[in-house]
């Protein structure tokens, strides 16, 4: 052909400005996505991470999806972030000279009241509990570390996992259909110092646990007295804490069964806003929640 074809390139962990080497993942109508495979020349911008979790997946315990602008100053990723919105904006043919000024996170780091871990497998097939890697949903990062929930949630998870580890319990092999833990969540309450924690399992009736078949509420109890025990010796806070099993049935509406094994079953938090004025939340496990507690007061403001 003779006319020049025109292609927009969408690079993950790549900042502009820099000079890469990709692999080609996949072209559909103009639209070339690609894999970082060597990195010639760096932005000036680049700074390294706090995160030893960040990087290029694929790298044992990198590749973290949680976070993706560890490369940038906090500045940098205001003013990135800030700029996608105009294109986008403009892009719809709006009056993007309208945008007022993006608003800084009043903490850059332990900003979130929630997060939810995974159990899986890692990289090398052993049990974590972790997040994704950015893009894939069938390993698990075990997480040493993790800056934007609190150091003591990432310690408790932490000692959960090993207790689980050591009781023999395993993660849910959503292909083949068998296995037992999902998910772990932790809820803190910014301004209340209240902390929730939900265990999410499947609803199997029974389960192996530590060498032998058991009923499962009795391993609910059993992690439940664990759980105490762990943030009692850590000195951390433990308002909340839940069981739930999560039945799913082809062809069957999915069921939640929540237990609240010990103390409050919501979350306390509040909004602190000028003049004075409060805001107070009770939060269920099931509720939707501003993740980022002192923005939200700057967005009820």
């Amino acid at each position: 052909q003779k006319d020049p074809r025109v292609y927009t390139v969408h690079v993950r962990k790549v900042l502009p400005g820099e000079r890469v080497i990709i692999e080609v993942e996949r072209c559909k109508r103009g639209v070339v996505e690609g894999r970082l495979l060597e990195r010639l020349k760096s932005s000036h911008k680049r700074i390294s991470p706090r995160c030893g979790h960040f990087g290029l997946r694929g790298v044992p315990r990198k590749g973290c999806g949680g976070c993706t602008l560890q490369s940038l100053g906090y500045q940098d990723q205001l003013a990135t972030k800030e700029e996608n919105v105009r294109t986008l904006l403009a892009s719809q043919g709006l009056d993007t000279s309208l945008m007022k000024p993006i608003l800084p996170s009043p903490s850059p780091w332990f900003y979130r009241n929630k997060m939810e871990f995974s159990f899986g497998d890692d990289h090398n097939r052993d049990s974590a509990l972790g997040l994704y890697p950015s893009g894939w949903r069938r390993e698990v990062i075990d997480i040493e570390a993790c800056y934007l929930l609190s150091e003591g949630a990432v310690t408790i998870a932490r000692e959960i996992h090993r207790w689980t580890k050591s009781a023999g319990l395993v993660h849910l092999n959503l292909a083949k259909g068998v296995g037992f833990m999902r998910t772990l969540t932790i809820r803190e309450g910014k301004r209340t110092g209240q902390r929730m924690i939900e265990w999410t399992t499947s609803a199997d009736q029974e389960v192996m646990f530590f060498g032998r078949m058991v009923d499962a509420d009795v391993i609910g109890e059993a992690f439940a007295v664990e759980v105490e025990a762990i943030c009692a010796r850590l000195g951390e806070s433990l308002t909340s804490l839940y069981w739930t099993q999560h039945r799913a049935v082809k062809g069957e509406r999915t069921q939640l069964i929540s237990h609240n094994l010990r103390g409050s079953p919501v979350l306390a938090e509040t909004l602190q806003l000028p003049g004075g004025v409060t805001l107070d939340f009770e939060i269920h496990p099931r509720a939707f929640f501003q993740p980022n507690t002192l923005s939200a007061e700057e967005l009820y403001e």
